[in-house]
Parts: C-alpha cells; structure tokens; sequence
C-alpha cells in the first residue's frame, strides 16, 4: 500500500504524533498549570458517563464546570496551582464533594469519585489529604509554596538557592549571591548532571538567557513568588531543551480579598567579621551595605456601578522592589615594586638573566639602555600596575562595586466566564552593576573598571478557553528580551608615546594591549577583554495545548 519511502516516512510521522496525543498526553499540559482528571463510578463500579463535574478555586471563586465520558473519564487541564473544591453530580445520585483539594504548580493529579444512589438532594462531602497523589505521571519534583519561600532563610533574598534544598541537588553557589540575574551564580547540579542543562520558567515562560549557558533573564521579587517547583528526573516532554533540573516559578495573583505589604530586609558589615587577609595586614573591614526593600498589593479590580457587575471578573497584582548592594572586593595579589620597573632586580631572589647570551645581570639589574621605553611608559606607578602596599610586596585593596537594581511586576487575570480565562504578566527589571576589574577577563588590579547595564522584559499572555466539556485548549505568546551592555572605565587607553605596533590597526576605542606578568613571584594581568560589548537577545515563543478526552485516553 506505502511503495515510496516518502510515503512510509509519512506514515511513520503520523503514527508518532498519534502516540504523542494519545498515549503521552496527559504529560502535555500548560507549563505553568496543572491538571486533575478522575473515573466517576456507582457502587457497583460501573462508570457514570455524562457527569458534570465542577472545579472551584477558593482564592477567585472561579469556576470551571466538565462532563465525564461514556466512560466515566474526565479531565480538567490546564488548572492555575491552589486549594479546589471539587464537586459532582448526576440525576439520580447524591452529589459528590470533595474540598481541600491542593493542586501545586505543574501537578497532574487523579482523584476518582464514586456516586451514592439518591431520590432526594444530597450531598458526600469527603476532606482532600493534606498531601495529594499524584499518579498520572512519573515526574519527580518538590514544591516550596509561596509561604515557605518567605519564611526560608534565603541568602541574598535569591531565589534560586532554594532548588539546592532538594534531595539529588549540589550547589557550588557563593555565599553572597549577587541579587541581579544575569551574573547571578545557578551553579546548582542536580543528579550529576551539568548545570548548563538546566531549565528556568517563570508562569511557563523561559526565564532563561540562552547565551551564558545557564544564567536567568530576571530574579524575580522573592515577596512575588507563589510557588516554585524543581523537577529533578522523569520531566516531561513539553520541558524543551533542557535535560537536568526544571525549575517553575509561579507568580502571585490577585484573590477576593485585597492583600498588599511591604519589606526590608538588611545586611551591614557592622554584624559581620573580620576578612582574614584585612585583619592580617592591620585594614578596617570592607564595607558592606545590602538593602532589598518594596511592596506589593493585589486584590478584586472593580470600579463600583461601573465595571464589573462580580467581583470575581478581574484581579490585579502589582510588585516593586530595589536592591542595593555596596560591598568591596578585595585584592590580595604581588606588584612590581618601584626599582623593578626601572630594571633594578637586585632584590629579587632568582638570577635575571640576558636573553642574548643566558648570562646573568650584574647584580640583578638591566642596564638602562637594555630596557624597552614601551615598558617604562606601561610601568608607570599606578597606571596599569599598582605598586604594592605592603612590605610583603603585595598590593591589597577593598574595591567598591556598586550595584543598583529596580524591578516591577504586573499581573493581571481577567475570568470572562466559566469558558474562557485570561491572563497577562509584564516583568521589568533596571539594572546597573559595577565591578572592580575587567568582566570576563583576567585582571588581576582594580586599574580598570566594568560598568554592566542590563534592562530585561518578559512579557506572557495566556488563554484558555474550555470548547466542550470535554475539550479545552490553551495557547500563550511570550516575549523575552535580554539586552546586555558594557563599558570600560579606567585606565584602559594607550598613553602618549607608546608604539606597540597594532596587529589590527583599527583601534577605535584606543585601547592598551594585554599584558603578562610571567614569574614565580609575580603572575598578573592586565586584560581588557572584549569590549565595548552590546547584546539584545530575543526569543519569541507561541504554544498551544490542546486537551480532548474521549474514552479512557486523553
């Protein structure tokens, strides 16, 4: 029947996608919602098809209403995480009613009911466990909800030190995380496997900057965190292109009720000890100043008379928040002294030898005419070189890198029936970090400085719509856009008179070339590295999910 190779490739792809809908789909849901599905019965076991089944969330009051199957199978995907109350009913049986039903980011879960005959109104109501099973899936994963983020001791107020806290996670992370994502560290391996294969997902959206092999777009308000969730193996195959740890964060959103705080939270060196290396050569601690400070308020948006009729319709969520870290890196690091940047050697333990004839200096110093006047220019006192502080013949110094962020986000879920829901969420972030020495290079002095102004956007919309009671579909559109820019500050152009000669000779910012100090007693830096450097990366992402159950499939 299929003679060609192209027609048996066709078959082949058609097969394959059945499989996927069919035997895979109950793994194929939103990736920021959840899902509950079930078998409603009678007494006798016997399946009770066209039973209307009906999911309430606590915090809107949104109601979302199902039919069971001709096989007593039901399915309600794409579930925002919070405590449901499930309810169902047929004629001639007493309603079924199960309350506290906790379905967290991502859960697929399988509650079954089972019909009681009844003539009058009557009701089952049945108290969910604390702790549901989730059986439609072999996923592995653990759930910090949004009150245990806040309570958690988190260094840094970061957020993502909290996947180290589960079972198969290592973390190589500092001890002071830096509060910006994109030079934040997510040095977290889970199950052996490299951290560059991990996934971050705020609301389902990538949350993830492609090009540093690991880094976060953003580092949402830890205050704005609803849930957060780590998949650690069996994830499933809507999870894309990371193969290690699948991190989901959901934000918060507005309930019946208007809810709104604020924060501060303070770190100072005053609290702190000693470096071990300040404390040695006789210097003050460096200075340490963290602040993360902001508020938030969400609730029911309603203009009375006006718009709308139910509270219920529209809620809003609104976070801002500012970091503010001064601290001091600190350098520890050798530097020429006076005399040897004039040729003299003579204190140096090791022979100086020519490089002509393998002959030592007398008494270890370059004649003057022997020494390069490029070098003389290059060696200048606190140019390019410090000179030491110290009579050890090491420069130690507490720098100063600032860094200054604001970020703000806005929810908003719009329930225009039980039919079809709609949300939005825009994140901003405003960034200006500042580091003492060249960023992605190897300088070993503070001489030259790096300025990184970052502003990233995720933007997601997403809707559901519920077709028939038995099928519902899901789309979102998402928008992430990492731009990324350096500047160099310092002393980074070449001075007077220098005349290295160029290997490419368009040198447009007048830069220095790099330079190394070979030796056992020296082995410093001065590298410039890539700059000035701009990045504006995208990426553009439209999903759709379909759900239909029919028979025992999904």
């Amino acid at each position: 029947m299929f003679e060609t190779r192209e027609q048996r490739l066709l078959l082949q792809a058609f097969l394959l996608v059945c499989a996927l809908l069919f035997s895979g789909a109950n793994l194929l849901h939103a990736q920021n919602l959840g899902s509950i599905s079930g078998l409603v019965t009678d007494k006798s076991g016997s399946a009770v098809p066209n039973a209307e089944v009906k999911l309430t969330l606590a915090d809107t009051g949104l109601i979302r209403t199902f039919k069971t199957n001709e096989a007593g199978n039901y399915t309600a995907p794409a579930l925002s995480a919070g405590t449901y109350t499930l309810e169902v009913s047929a004629p001639g049986f007493a309603t079924f009613r199960q309350t506290n039903i906790a379905l967290n980011l991502r859960d697929a879960l399988r509650i079954d009911s089972q019909l009681e005959l009844s003539t009058l109104s009557q009701a089952v109501e049945v108290t969910a466990e604390t702790v549901q099973l989730q059986a439609e899936n072999a996923t592995v994963g653990q759930v910090v909800n949004g009150q245990q983020v806040e309570a958690l001791s988190v260094n840094g107020r970061n957020f993502t030190s909290l996947a180290a806290l589960v079972p198969g996670a290592s973390s190589t992370q500092p001890s002071l995380n830096t509060p910006v994502g994109v030079t934040s560290s997510t040095a977290i391996a889970f199950n052996g496997l490299r951290t560059s294969q991990n996934v971050w997902r705020m609301d389902g959206q990538e949350d993830y900057d492609r090009g540093c092999g690991g880094c976060i777009a953003v580092l949402p308000s830890v205050e704005a965190i609803a849930e957060f969730k780590v998949e650690t193996a069996d994830a499933g195959v809507d999870t894309g292109f990371g193969s290690a740890g699948q991190m989901n964060v959901s934000t918060k959103s507005g309930a019946l009720q208007y809810h709104g705080t604020g924060w501060e939270y303070v770190r100072n060196d005053k609290l702190d000890a000693k470096n071990f290396f300040t404390n040695l050569n006789g210097q003050p601690k460096p200075p340490l100043r963290f602040n993360v400070f902001g508020y938030n308020i969400g609730g029911p948006f309603f203009v009375p008379k006006l718009y709308p009729l139910s509270k219920s319709k529209t809620f809003f969520f609104f976070n801002e928040e500012w970091r503010k870290l001064r601290q001091s890196s600190i350098f520890n690091v050798p530097a020429p002294t006076l005399p040897q940047r004039t040729g003299d050697f003579s204190d140096y333990p090791k022979p100086i030898t020519d490089p002509t004839n393998g002959l030592q200096f007398p008494g270890n110093v370059i004649p003057a005419e022997r020494v390069d006047r490029n070098a003389l220019i290059l060696a200048k006192p606190d140019y390019i070189f410090p000179l030491p502080t110290n009579a050890n013949g090491f420069y130690t110094k507490s720098s100063s890198v600032p860094t200054d962020l604001r970020e703000e986000i806005v929810r908003v879920d719009q329930n225009f029936n039980e039919r079809e829901q709609l949300f939005f969420r825009f994140i901003e972030e405003y960034n200006n970090q500042n580091f003492t020495n060249n960023l992605w290079s190897s300088s070993s002095y503070p001489t030259t400085t790096t300025l990184l102004v970052n502003n990233p956007k995720l933007y997601l919309g997403q809707l559901t719509s519920t077709v028939n009671p038995r099928a519902v579909n899901e789309v979102s559109v998402s928008w992430t856009y990492q731009p990324l820019d350096l500047s160099l500050f310092g002393n980074y152009q070449r001075p007077a008179g220098l005349t290295i000669p160029e290997l490419f000779p368009e040198n447009r910012q007048n830069r220095n070339p790099n330079i190394s100090l070979a030796g056992p007693a020296l082995g410093v830096n001065y590298d410039l590295a890539s700059w000035p450097w701009t990045n504006a990366a995208e990426i553009f992402i439209v999903r759709d999910n379909f759900t239909w159950t029919r028979g025992s499939h999904t």
